[in-house]
């Protein structure tokens, strides 16, 4: 632009949404039940912009009607036979969601042990509403409930991504204290706020989910409770995706200007009680080595995250 370029700069003010949760994983155990003519099984998907997507999947077997069930959108069609086996109708499904234009939201495939079984993981994680077999006959079984989402405001002050480098210095007696290398021996990361809006859903969430539990109470009431049932467990098995997305961006699909962590667990901190200063609710995030993940981001890193995911 020569002369004619204006003044730009990077120094910014960056508020951020915060976006903790675990992508819901469920199987669809095809058993031979029914004539599978315009029959179909229910799948709920979350979006690139966060938002739920109530679907069916509908089983043709040449000339079947579409069952449109109301308020549900079709992800795909899949050509069964009724004279095929139930692996070969499974194989069929998993085509058709992998060949669906909802394919790079969903990771599909055939159990390796269970031919017959179709195992369905959202690749974008946030709660979802109830699905099932629909009337396909299938049996529907949930393996991961998804959770989280949106967490909400933040204490000013905002939120803190902490980087440390570990590593050893390399010396030698000859050399006395001269340094003569230095091996890396890991990144460390953190993930530090103070929550402002602390929902019942939230403690949920960020307590009841990983260190803490949950106790059904019956009715539909549950109690969150601190207990000793998550004692010795490995904390990162109940980690789960955080990103941290620009508010400037208003688009939460441009996922260029993220960090994201693959497997992060919360450690809740202190949470204040007054009746005249704002409550908050301290939270550290921890991100641990996800080895499904790309060796060279396989903690996390900046950018679009869910074009790395689908590499």
């Amino acid at each position: 632009m020569g002369i004619c370029k204006k003044k730009t700069t990077d120094v910014k003010l960056e508020a951020v949404k915060v976006l903790w949760g675990t992508e819901q994983c469920r199987h669809y155990l095809v058993n031979g039940a029914n004539p599978y003519d315009g029959l179909y099984f229910t799948l709920n998907l979350i979006q690139e912009d966060y938002t739920e997507l109530k679907g069916y999947v509908m089983l043709d077997t040449g000339a079947s009607a579409d069952p449109a069930p109301a308020g549900l959108t079709k992800l795909a069609t899949a050509l069964v036979d009724d004279g095929d086996t139930d692996a070969e109708n499974a194989a069929a499904i998993v085509a058709a969601l992998q060949g669906s234009i909802y394919a790079d939201l969903i990771k599909a495939e055939t159990d390796p042990d269970v031919p017959a079984q179709v195992n369905v993981l959202n690749k974008i994680f946030g709660k979802v509403s109830d699905e099932g077999a629909g009337d396909s006959g299938f049996i529907y079984t949930l393996d991961i409930e998804a959770l989280g989402g949106d967490l909400g405001k933040t204490e000013q002050g905002g939120v803190t991504l902490g980087f440390e480098t570990q590593t050893t210095e390399l010396k030698a007696d000859q050399t006395a204290e001269l340094i003569l290398g230095e091996i890396n021996q890991g990144n460390l990361a953190t993930i530090e706020m103070t929550l402002a809006e602390i929902t019942k859903e939230r403690i949920k969430t960020l307590l009841g989910s990983v260190v803490g539990d949950i106790v059904d109470l019956g009715a539909g009431e549950e109690y969150i409770g601190i207990g000793t049932s998550k004692l010795f467990k490995e904390l990162s098995a109940l980690g789960s995706r955080m990103v941290l997305h620009p508010l400037r961006i208003s688009d939460v699909t441009d996922r260029s200007q993220d960090w994201s962590f693959h497997l992060t667990t919360p450690i809740p901190g202190s949470l204040n009680f007054s009746g005249t200063e704002q409550q908050g609710w301290e939270v550290t995030f921890k991100p641990y080595v996800d080895e499904s993940q790309n060796a060279k981001a396989s903690v996390g890193g900046f950018g679009d995250w869910l074009a790395l995911i689908n590499l």
